[in-house]
């Protein structure tokens, strides 16, 4: 990847243009990840289903033992939200509590009905996976490892850093960093943006591209404000994780791209990653 300053001095670029779409953002900032997401070879996502929403982009770090062993036995992946709930309970006090919890007490702890943890959950097909019934009460039928080491959230967009500190606020949930990224040619003058984005543990990453003679262009990104880090242990980066897996095992590396009145919009310049070919 080019420098801006290099660019530049190869009389190649003119000043920063904005980008047309957000979709134009997502391969810089696949490009330049370790500027930002940190060290490793992280693998990137796209349009991962939440617990809130989708997340435009994520980088993560999958725990390979974890996942090879899953492959091996043929496990399904948790991706409903009440069996994440109902697993994350029971593996949170099965020490304490090792002869597990009655389909009440579950259906309490994770705030829905008796009957529809039983019928909807308990007796789901992905459940007997994870739960078993012992005189009456469940317990984890085997003991519950994430598959996923690490995870960086991204919301990117181009101008409008209030909604995209709404949308990526709920993402700390899950992510262990979050990230919004903005077009650099569109940062605020002021400084409005910073205090929010503290408060929420948000990072701000500035995307820029520079429009070279030859109609190519020189990308950069550069980390702004540094996110708060955690490690968050809760239902939603347990499904969130699962479905990052489950997306991947079925051979994909995004969820669907959704319409924008009516019209897929992606990269008005460039391959578009959500798009190029899945995994093989």
């Amino acid at each position: 990847m080019v420098s801006d300053r290099a660019a530049c001095a190869s009389r190649r670029c003119a000043s920063p243009t904005p980008f047309a779409r957000e979709a134009d953002m997502l391969l810089p900032l696949v490009e330049g990840y370790k500027r930002y997401a940190g060290p490793g070879d992280l693998v990137a996502l796209y349009e991962v289903q939440t617990t809130r929403g989708v997340v435009d982009l994520v980088f993560v770090e999958f725990d390979f033992d974890v996942t090879s062993s899953r492959l091996l036995y043929e496990i399904d992946s948790i991706t409903d939200f009440s069996l994440a709930q109902v697993v994350h309970v029971l593996s949170s006090t099965s020490k304490n509590n090792p002869e597990g919890l009655t389909t009440g007490e579950l259906a309490a702890a994770v705030g829905l009905s008796r009957d529809h943890i039983r019928r909807a959950v308990l007796r789901s097909e992905s459940a007997r996976h994870w739960v078993a019934e012992v005189c009456g009460r469940w317990v984890m039928a085997r003991e519950y490892r994430s598959p996923i080491k690490k995870i960086v959230a991204v919301e990117a967009k181009r101008s409008d850093w209030r909604r995209a500190i709404s949308q990526a606020a709920s993402h700390v949930e899950f992510a262990d960093i979050t990230y919004v990224a903005m077009d650099a040619s569109r940062l605020p003058k002021n400084e409005n943006w910073r205090g929010p984005l503290i408060h929420a543990g948000l990072g701000l990453v500035a995307v820029s591209a520079l429009e070279a003679v030859d109609d190519r262009r020189s990308l950069s990104v550069r980390k702004v404000l540094k996110p708060r880090r955690s490690r968050p242990k809760g239902p939603s980066r347990l499904v969130v994780a699962e479905r990052i897996v489950d997306l991947v095992q079925n051979g994909s590396k995004s969820g669907p791209v959704a319409p924008v009145f009516g019209e897929v919009l992606t990269s008005s310049w460039g391959d578009d990653p959500r798009l190029t070919p899945d995994f093989q």
